[in-house]
């Protein structure tokens, strides 16, 4: 009942607390205030919004059961590369047939164009990619520790971050020259892109190409459990020993470190370069409606997931096509079968060290089986593919024959190793006499290997592919051989293990009978979920609590004076709580010219014009002139009229209406009561602070005692120093008027008989005129 009432459509009476009154009371409240059958009827859409209902799913899980003999593998075990492409275009794809209009930005050219599909090529990353990564060897780039390799992907991730925002067809995005239902970002060191749906107010979708991990949950707060969810970097898989669960924490530890106090205001500064309104990072992370992963339980494992994380791992899957006539003969006349040979996209096989490609060719050669290699053809020696093109077209111009010994195998292959530039991986993999795959232990490729039933030899080489390896051994249909531990003898004992093991490919068969069987496919399970986020504009219903949870606060403070000396003492506050790790956003009429690491500015731009009009004034100062009463009228106009100003400056107003939460709101207080009314509409602790000394004239706002006899008014011109006559003879008794002057008396502590009568009358008239005409009018601003 208490989530019941959380949720706006019930009132919890618990059978202790039961009155006759109590109960009317709270019936009285269901049936006439409206806003619980509102509540009631939303919660009532979203239950019903769902591809199955609940009797569908409970039979499809207990059939599944029977099917498979129980479900033991399920039981808990207490952006540049083109693999992250394939993901996203197998997304696009499944969108596109449903009769979506999808836009999809990538740093690769779509050479097939896809019906209902908008290409856009971010060739920026593409070259940038191309000249930091991809032509680096990278079987050594990804050598160096962990922490180490951390500071590099997120130099790199800046870097993409940076190329990302500025490219033309992302400004236009942001610039609103287009609209969208909702927007699907990949994560990959990328929180910044959030800004992105942030600007177009629309729900945020986010996909990751890898399984979740203790380094990814904290994007859509899925809980980390670190004792059998290993760090992307840890290099373990889900059985972990002491030391590993040791290792697995003390990394995600750092990681969370590493991202507060080093990427995290990187990013921050990327994004409010572009997205200046944007919220703090962590609020962006908190909004996200879905969170998509390219995984699944058959092949990394269960674990925890919140309603609002998928796992749709499988999606670039398409089905099996028929194989080119010569790979279909190599293959079908194979008598002991086909071993595929595929290090992915990313590393290549011709970056391999020439003594080690030697080493896998006499292992090979050994084998009874044919193999397949995907062997990028820029062999030592061999002409580019440019430079042989250009000697053909004159070749073959010629009137006379050519013979040109051509060197396009690669050296000492064996008769039993075909290589090529390319291969249809999944076509080949669903060819029933392909016996094994030996893969760098990309997610891609182990789900397809899962997905036709073909046992693994992994030769993991950074990122997730060692996890991938490890949970592929863990259930029993790959072998894991790092290539840091590569040698012959263990890729030769690893290959006789794969192919004379039965147990690999009984294990392998039954996970591809697993995997296939699912009540929806995973492009039809993203799709669902992606069309319920626009149907319903998001689901803050599904959001989970674990993202208010902070060691920082996070803070509001609003000081609109125009005057530099209000502004530099607000100032002074916001950088002393953002230096302590609090997050703050500082509202004020100026522009802030240096960046502050944790606060976010914004800038109250009618206030602005508004004074700027003002001073240009010449007669401006001459208010300054008016007797006190007179001059304290003009102020309370004053105050109304820039009242008025600061509460419908689009800034407030974006605060006001937004979702967004603070942990307290602290406000200027010189005759801006009206501000509270910021605090009580987001329901956070409110906090005043005053630029001046305390006085008669402000004490009334936080309740704190004016003793007339030494506290000058401020507008009384007197000091704290009045006589005792006067003490006793205006207030009767002792009262601290009499050293409290008011803040226009210009009064000290020390006020004589005269000051102190003056302070107290001052008080007096500002406290009925404070009554009697400006709160009223204050609270009919606020209202």
């Amino acid at each position: 009942m208490k989530n019941a009432e959380a949720g706006g459509f019930g009132i919890s009476l618990p059978y202790k607390q039961f009155t006759e009154e109590k109960f009317a009371d709270a019936l009285d409240r269901i049936l006439n205030d409206p806003s619980y059958m509102q509540n009631a009827k939303r919660i009532s859409t979203l239950l019903k919004d769902q591809f199955d209902t609940p009797a569908e799913r409970v039979v499809h899980w207990v059939e599944y059961v029977i099917r498979h003999n129980g479900t033991s593998h399920l039981r808990t075990v207490a952006h540049n590369l083109y693999c992250h492409y394939a993901v996203g275009e197998g997304l696009v794809r499944a969108l596109a047939d449903k009769g979506h209009q999808v836009t999809y930005m990538a740093p690769y050219n779509d050479t097939t164009p896809i019906k209902n599909v908008k290409s856009v090529h971010l060739d920026q990353i593409e070259k940038f990619a191309k000249e930091t990564i991809t032509d680096q060897n990278m079987l050594e780039s990804f050598t160096m520790p962990p922490i180490l390799f951390m500071f590099f992907v997120t130099r790199i991730g800046i870097r993409i971050g940076e190329l990302t925002y500025s490219d033309p067809a992302v400004q236009d995005v942001l610039n609103g020259k287009e609209t969208y239902d909702a927007v699907i970002l990949e994560w990959m060191m990328s929180d910044y892109l959030q800004g992105i749906a942030y600007r177009m107010q629309v729900p945020s979708i986010v996909v990751t190409t890898f399984c979740p991990s203790a380094s990814t949950s904290y994007v859509s707060g899925n809980p980390s459990i670190y004792s059998y969810m290993p760090h992307m970097l840890n290099k373990s898989g889900q059985k972990m020993n002491f030391w590993e669960r040791t290792t697995n924490i003390l990394l995600a530890l750092f990681d969370i470190a590493f991202g507060y106090l080093y990427f995290n205001p990187q990013q921050e500064h990327l994004l409010y370069k572009y997205v200046p309104e944007a919220p703090s990072i962590s609020e962006l992370n908190a909004n996200i409606s879905l969170h998509l992963f390219n995984s699944d339980p058959v092949i990394n494992g269960p674990l925890p997931m919140l309603p609002n994380v998928l796992e749709v791992g499988g999606i670039h899957m398409k089905p099996p096509k028929k194989l080119p006539d010569d790979l279909q003969k190599f293959i079908d006349e194979s008598e002991h079968g086909v071993i595929y040979f595929s290090l992915g996209g990313n590393v290549k096989s011709k970056d391999i060290p020439q003594w080690r490609r030697e080493e896998i060719l006499r292992v090979l050669s050994k084998l009874k089986q044919r193999v397949l290699w995907k062997f990028e053809d820029d062999l030592p020696g061999k002409p580019p593919q440019w430079r042989r093109e250009e000697i053909l077209r004159v070749l073959s111009k010629l009137k006379q024959r050519v013979l040109w010994k051509f060197e396009d195998d690669l050296p000492g292959k064996p008769q039993n190793v075909e290589t090529r530039k390319w291969f249809p991986q999944q076509d080949i993999l669903a060819h029933p006499n392909v016996k094994a795959f030996i893969t760098h232990g990309g997610l891609l490729s182990l789900t397809e290997s899962v997905y036709h039933g073909v046992p693994v030899l992994g030769i993991p080489v950074f990122g997730d592919q060692d996890t991938n390896m490890l949970n592929a051994e863990i259930r029993g249909f790959g072998i894991s051989l790092p290539y840091k531990e590569f040698t012959e003898e263990k890729f030769a004992s690893a290959l006789d293990r794969i192919l004379n093991d039965s147990s690999f490919l009984e294990t392998a068969k039954k996970m591809a009978a697993l995997i296939n069987d699912q009540q929806l496919t995973p492009a039809e399970k993203s799709v669902h979920w992606i069309e319920y986020v626009i149907r319903h504009k998001g689901l803050p219903h599904l959001r989970s609590v674990s993202h208010d949870l902070t060691c920082a606060a996070k803070i509001l403070c609003i000081f609109p004076t125009y005057s530099l000396s209000h502004f530099a003492i607000g100032q002074g506050l916001v950088r002393g709580l953002a230096a302590k790790g609090h997050h703050v956003t500082y509202v004020t009429p100026f522009e802030e010219k240096e960046p502050i690491e944790n606060v976010k500015s914004v800038f109250l731009s009618e206030m602005d014009k508004w004074a700027r009009a003002m001073m240009a004034n010449e007669d401006v100062f001459d208010i300054f002139k008016l007797p006190t009463i007179l001059f304290m009228l003009a102020m309370g106009y004053i105050s109304l009229e820039t009242g008025e100003l600061v509460m419908a400056d689009p800034a407030i107003q974006k605060i006001l209406n937004s979702n967004e939460t603070y942990d307290a709101v602290i406000l200027e207080w010189v005759s801006t009561d009206y501000l509270q009314s910021i605090a009580y509409r987001l329901k956070a602790p409110a906090i005043s602070a005053t630029t001046f000394c305390p006085s008669v004239y402000t004490n009334y706002v936080s309740g704190n005692p004016s003793i007339y006899s030494h506290m000058p008014h401020l507008l009384s011109g007197y000091g704290q120093n009045m006589n005792l006559w006067e003490t006793n003879y205006v207030s009767g008794n002792p009262s601290i008027y009499s050293h409290m002057p008011h803040l226009l008396s210009g009064y000290g502590q020390n006020m004589n008989l005269w000051e102190r009568t003056n302070n107290f009358v001052l008080s007096l008239t500002e406290a009925l005129y404070r009554k009697l005409y400006h709160i009223p009018r204050q609270e009919k601003l606020h209202k």
